[in-house]
Protein backbone atom coordinates (compact mmCIF):
# COMPACT_ATOMS: atom_id res chain seq x y z
CA UNK A 1 0.00 0.00 0.00
CA UNK A 2 2.55 2.25 0.96
CA UNK A 3 4.45 2.00 -2.11
CA UNK A 4 1.69 2.23 -4.43
CA UNK A 5 1.05 5.66 -2.51
CA UNK A 6 4.28 6.42 -4.08
CA UNK A 7 3.76 5.72 -7.26
CA UNK A 8 0.86 7.63 -7.25
CA UNK A 9 2.92 10.55 -7.02
CA UNK A 10 4.24 9.87 -10.64
CA UNK A 11 0.81 8.85 -12.25
CA UNK A 12 -2.30 7.07 -11.39
CA UNK A 13 -1.76 3.81 -9.84
CA UNK A 14 -4.89 1.02 -8.83
CA UNK A 15 -4.29 -1.04 -5.58
CA UNK A 16 -5.93 -4.35 -5.40
CA UNK A 17 -7.06 -5.23 -2.26
CA UNK A 18 -6.72 -8.93 -2.63
CA UNK A 19 -8.49 -11.23 0.36
CA UNK A 20 -5.63 -14.02 1.34
CA UNK A 21 -7.40 -17.26 0.75
CA UNK A 22 -7.03 -18.83 3.69
CA UNK A 23 -9.89 -21.73 5.24
CA UNK A 24 -12.43 -20.23 7.06
CA UNK A 25 -12.82 -21.21 10.33
CA UNK A 26 -16.39 -20.69 12.05
CA UNK A 27 -15.08 -21.03 15.86
CA UNK A 28 -14.25 -17.78 17.58
CA UNK A 29 -10.36 -17.33 17.76
CA UNK A 30 -9.55 -17.13 21.19
CA UNK A 31 -6.32 -15.16 21.61
CA UNK A 32 -8.29 -11.82 20.62
CA UNK A 33 -8.62 -12.55 16.85
CA UNK A 34 -12.10 -11.69 15.32
CA UNK A 35 -14.63 -13.88 14.68
CA UNK A 36 -15.40 -15.09 11.09
CA UNK A 37 -18.56 -13.49 11.07
CA UNK A 38 -17.41 -10.01 11.67
CA UNK A 39 -14.17 -10.85 8.89
CA UNK A 40 -17.16 -11.60 6.50
CA UNK A 41 -19.08 -8.02 7.45
CA UNK A 42 -16.13 -6.53 6.80
CA UNK A 43 -14.91 -7.69 3.76
CA UNK A 44 -18.31 -7.36 2.25
CA UNK A 45 -18.30 -3.95 2.81
CA UNK A 46 -14.91 -3.18 1.11
CA UNK A 47 -16.19 -5.14 -1.82
CA UNK A 48 -19.61 -3.42 -2.02
CA UNK A 49 -17.50 -0.28 -1.97
CA UNK A 50 -16.20 -0.85 -5.50
CA UNK A 51 -13.48 1.28 -6.69
CA UNK A 52 -12.45 3.94 -4.71
CA UNK A 53 -10.25 7.07 -4.65
CA UNK A 54 -8.29 7.92 -1.95
CA UNK A 55 -6.03 10.72 -3.39
CA UNK A 56 -5.63 12.70 -6.86
CA UNK A 57 -4.45 9.84 -8.35
CA UNK A 58 -4.56 6.66 -6.02
CA UNK A 59 -7.41 4.41 -6.11
CA UNK A 60 -8.22 0.90 -4.30
CA UNK A 61 -9.75 -2.08 -5.66
CA UNK A 62 -11.54 -5.26 -3.67
CA UNK A 63 -12.46 -7.66 -6.25
CA UNK A 64 -14.82 -10.48 -4.76
CA UNK A 65 -12.87 -14.09 -4.63
CA UNK A 66 -13.97 -16.92 -3.21
CA UNK A 67 -12.01 -19.22 -1.04
CA UNK A 68 -11.63 -22.64 -2.75
CA UNK A 69 -9.87 -25.02 -1.11
CA UNK A 70 -8.94 -29.03 -1.74
CA UNK A 71 -10.82 -29.14 -4.95
CA UNK A 72 -9.88 -32.27 -7.01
Amino acid sequence: MQLMRRFARLGTAVYVNSIIMQKPSLKRNTAGGKSFTHKLLRKAGSILRGLQKCDAAFWVYTPLSLPVHHIT
